[in-house]
């Protein structure tokens, strides 16, 4: 994790770890828009892919992986085209990315979590 950023590991997301900073905190970053629209385009299976959406998205599959969702060490920050997650352990964001790059990197994974997503109200809708 070169300067705390690994922008490679957990591609398309990006995780920076700042637990040495005034922040004190490893953030989940998703921002490759480029990304998104090449592989599923704005929406996906009706689902809205901005920030609020992919956020849901990592919800469901930390939910679907036997994981809280919104665990109180645990802080969503997105909006719009934004989406960060906000963690208080290296080794719970590091679990939540692996997640998440492996959902978001297979068609049939994210139609899974899109579901989950919707069912549980997580999603942009």
């Amino acid at each position: 994790m070169e300067h705390g950023k690994d922008s490679t590991t957990f591609a398309p997301f990006i995780l920076h770890n700042a637990l040495d900073t005034e922040w004190k905190d490893v953030r989940l970053e998703f921002s490759d828009w480029d990304w998104v629209q090449s592989h599923y385009g704005e929406t996906f299976e009706g689902y809205y892919l901005n920030g609020p959406g992919v956020e849901g998205l990592v919800k469901a599959v930390r939910f679907s992986s036997g994981l809280a969702a919104e665990p109180d060490s645990i802080h969503y920050n997105s909006e719009g085209s934004t989406c960060y997650i906000h963690f208080e352990s290296l080794s719970e964001a590091v679990k939540t990315a692996r997640l998440a790059a492996a959902m978001i990197s297979s068609e049939a994974e994210m139609v899974t979590m899109i579901a989950l997503a919707q069912q549980h109200g997580w999603d942009d809708g």
